[in-house]
């Protein structure tokens, strides 16, 4: 499916009809909405690709605030009511950014593998920009747990190879300026903080500190689990997804 948002042909998929609420998911850095294909059998929401991303037009966002105004955008264009706004990675910083300046229509956050503020390794960076191949299997390979299956690795490289240069290294870098530490004792809504206990992209650390700040936060530890988490341990996750929508 797709709609016009801000002149742009933005792509999305639907999973469910008539949902009294409904969750909204917002890839990571880089990706599009495939990351998510083993929540898409189980739990119903709408699944976006960013602009720049996947087959959405665009050129992406250069800062994680324009993007959670692009979220908005598409909310309102939608008509959205009680949305819970799923973010992976960046995803998440978009989610965080948009419950900090907005309460429009939100319902609750999960926030995936995320933090509120995403420190980028320098060696991603500037590999970004002179060796894109050999930095995104690299990437890959830190998101996953040792042990992931190649076909895995090999799809999360195919994924963010799909997207344009420029626009993995302004996703990477808008990440690297994103610090809302301050911030985040303002949100109200109902939080799921879900995160890999082996993440070496965003560590334990992050979350707790959400969990800390935000009042009605709690927190999803999944073992054996790096920063794909929702990959790595669908079943897992998807289970503590519906526990989270079913409560609200």
């Amino acid at each position: 499916m797709f709609v016009s948002i801000n002149g742009k042909k933005i792509h999305f998929k639907r999973v469910g009809e008539d949902l009294k609420i409904t969750p909204l998911f917002i890839h990571g850095a880089g990706a599009n909405l495939n990351v998510w294909e083993f929540q898409m059998s189980e739990c119903e929401g709408i699944y976006i690709d960013l602009p720049g991303h996947g087959k959405s037009e665009g050129e992406g966002e250069k800062d994680i605030d324009n993007y959670s105004q692009f979220i908005k955008d598409f909310i309102d264009t939608m008509n959205l009511k009680k949305v819970v706004l799923v973010g992976h990675s960046m995803g998440g910083a978009i989610a965080l950014n948009y419950a900090v300046k907005y309460q429009e229509n939100l319902a609750g956050l999960v926030l995936v593998a995320t933090g509120p503020t995403l420190k980028v390794d320098p060696r991603f960076l500037d590999g970004l920009k002179g060796d894109l191949n050999n930095t995104i299997e690299m990437i890959s390979k830190y998101a996953f747990m040792k042990g992931i299956s190649k076909a895995l690795l090999r799809r999360l490289k195919d994924i963010m190879l799909s997207t344009k240069p420029d626009i993995i290294y302004q996703d990477f870098f808008a990440c690297s300026l994103f610090d809302k530490r301050d911030d985040i004792y303002k949100i109200k809504n109902s939080t799921m903080i879900i995160a890999g206990e082996r993440d070496l992209l965003t560590p334990l650390e992050l979350s707790l500190f959400m969990l800390e700040k935000i009042p009605k936060a709690h927190l999803v530890v999944i073992p054996d689990a790096g920063h794909m988490v929702m990959i790595e341990k669908a079943k897992d996750f998807n289970k503590e997804f519906l526990s989270f929508i079913n409560e609200i």
